[in-house]
Parts: structure tokens; C-alpha cells; sequence
């Protein structure tokens, strides 16, 4: 079972760096769509084992000292990664399909896929203008040295 959590980390947070170094339109294009589904669920497995960290490790400090407060880069880290998950989440090839889409405009296939899974949960959990906004930010950056 450790074995299995950590093939399944692996993928979630080593993978997303190495796929960074190139287009990730290419890295995400080149994979099977079974291969895809296991990439967002080993993805999704690393943020969701993250989050648990930091609320373990906050519990750990209360208990330690009552008036313990977590700093605020603890809680902008917890924000943020709370921000890929969205109410009611989408299934695991629901999400790659998404992927799938957003990178169908050549506009898009040089943002990095980690930014482009956070565009995507943002929308669908509702965060449309920020999501917009966060794709416009992206296209511009880009497309800026064309």
C-alpha cells in the first residue's frame, strides 16, 4: 500500500515538474487517454495529501500550544491548493477531458498544465471572471513574444 501511495505521489508532484521543462502541450498531447486520467488522479492524490499535511501539522501545533496561530503563509498555502478542488468535484477523465479542451486552441498550448487545471477548476467551481481573468493573463504572456 506504501508502495501504491507513492507511485501515486510520484505522479502527482514530480511528473507536473519534469512536464514544465518543455510544452506542456506536447507532454499532455502524447498521452494516452488512460494514461491522462492517471496522471490528473496521482495529480489530485498530491494536493489532496498536501492539504492533509498542513491541517495535521496545524492540529499538531494547537495541541502543543493553545494560542499557537498559524502563520500566514500556512493558510495562503491551504487557500490556494483548496482552490483546485471544486463543489461537486468532477471525475478524474472529466477533468482530463477539460484539459483536452482548453488545449484544442492554439492559444493556449504553451500555458503550463498545472495553470491550466487551476483555470479549469476555477470556472467549474463558479469563478468565472477570476478564471477569465487568469486566461487572459496567460494567453497575453505567451503570445507576447510572437
Amino acid at each position: 500500500m506504501k508502495r501504491f501511495i507513492l507511485f501515486v505521489l510520484f505522479g502527482g508532484l514530480i511528473l507536473p515538474v519534469s512536464a514544465q521543462d518543455g510544452a506542456d502541450y506536447s507532454f499532455w498531447s502524447d498521452l494516452e487517454d488512460d494514461k491522462k486520467v492517471a496522471f490528473v488522479q496521482g495529480y489530485y492524490t498530491g494536493l489532496a495529501r498536501g492539504l492533509k499535511i498542513l491541517g495535521q501539522e496545524a492540529a499538531r501545533m494547537r495541541s502543543q500550544d493553545k494560542y499557537w496561530s498559524p502563520p500566514f503563509s500556512h493558510e495562503n498555502s491551504a487557500k490556494r491548493i483548496s482552490e483546485f478542488f471544486t463543489d461537486p468535484m468532477p471525475d478524474y477523465a472529466e477533468i482530463a477531458r477539460m484539459i483536452d479542451v482548453l488545449f484544442e486552441n492554439s492559444d493556449n498550448r504553451h500555458i503550463k498544465l498545472e495553470t491550466a487545471i487551476y483555470i479549469l477548476m476555477l470556472h467549474h467551481g463558479g469563478k468565472e471572471q477570476r478564471a477569465n481573468t487568469l486566461l487572459l493573463r496567460e494567453q497575453k504572456r505567451v503570445l507576447k513574444g510572437r
